[in-house]
């Protein structure tokens, strides 16, 4: 049996970890951590109805300038309070049109281990399939 931060999302049993698949660095429980707060919707998690960003919510807006501050606040706050350890650097939205994509790519540091990573959604993919 290995060690490991937490269960790796979705559950899929591994003998070598024993029962399931764990995540074994840093930068895999900080991108897990972040995929998981932006993916849930406020309300569903049990016992903290404020936990999530609830992207879901905005992927059929009219997006423009409106729904990506009401967004991007609402990421800022929500990684603020329940992931402090991971500074946001930067939120870009990618809306591709042609293809219907929208997508969003968050950059983010995560200062004790001086490690800077991106987190890509694909929201309609994403939001939909709830993928962690």
């Amino acid at each position: 049996m290995s060690y490991g931060f937490s269960a790796k999302l979705p559950l899929r049993y591994d003998s070598d970890d024993g029962p399931y698949s764990l995540l074994k660095t840093i930068k895999e429980m900080g991108q897990q951590n972040l995929r998981m707060l932006v993916l849930t919707n406020p309300g569903e998690r049990i016992m903290d109805a404020n936990f999530g960003v609830g992207v879901s919510q905005f992927v059929f807006e009219q997006f423009g300038n409106f729904a990506e501050e009401q967004l991007q606040q609402r990421i800022l706050e929500q990684v603020s309070n329940y992931l402090p350890y991971i500074n946001i650097t930067n939120i870009n939205f990618i809306n591709r049109s042609e293809q219907n994509e929208l997508g969003l790519e968050i950059t983010y540091f995560i200062e004790s281990f001086t490690l800077e990573e991106k987190l890509y959604l694909n929201l309609e993919n994403d939001a939909a399939a709830r993928g962690f």
